[in-house]
């Protein structure tokens, strides 16, 4: 099975990505874990001293090199979708796409005390993530084949939701 998470930061896709790969017996990838370990250098790091732009075309080739994998489920960087390319990437490749989505409420919540691992939380005033967040949405829609909403669910409960579109789709499909 081959599976990517997308959503904005905060949203929960590793815990989520792990947790779901499990139950498929799956390989997890973490794409921002990839990245460090490719780069030497966490994404916080790398925009520090290059900037967002080269920070997603390295990450683009990350994304490429993992959808080379005959199965996994990936966690993608919440910005994954920000270049067109990566865009392309995904809706070309053979990886069923999920947004997980959250209103922005909930992923400010969620953000608040991971400053260190999130430089634009940081960086961005409240005002700059919600537009960040809502200008990410088209992208995250037009990627995905499956929205799943995760206010107020626990991992398990939208794990169990995702396996049960999952096989829903391959029974009527």
């Amino acid at each position: 099975m081959q599976i990517i998470l997308v959503g904005f930061m905060g949203v929960g896709k590793t815990t989520v990505g792990q947790l779901l790969a499990q139950q498929l017996g799956q390989p997890f990838v973490d794409l921002d874990y990839e990245f460090t370990m490719t780069m030497g250098a966490t994404p916080g790091t790398y925009m520090h001293q290059f900037s967002e732009e080269q920070f997603r075309i390295a990450e683009y080739q990350i994304l490429k090199k993992q959808l080379a994998k005959p199965n996994a489920v990936i966690s993608s960087g919440g910005g994954i979708v920000t270049l067109p390319i990566s865009r392309e990437l995904m809706t070309d490749s053979n990886y069923f796409v999920v947004y997980l989505v959250s209103d922005f409420e909930v992923n400010i919540k969620r953000l608040t005390g991971d400053t260190h691992a999130r430089p634009l939380v940081t960086k961005l005033s409240r005002n700059d993530l919600h537009h960040l967040w809502q200008m990410r949405q088209k992208h995250y829609r037009t990627v995905a084949d499956l929205s799943i909403d995760t206010n107020g669910k626990t991992p398990t409960t939208i794990v169990e939701q995702i396996i049960n579109k999952l096989n829903r789709g391959k029974t009527h499909g």
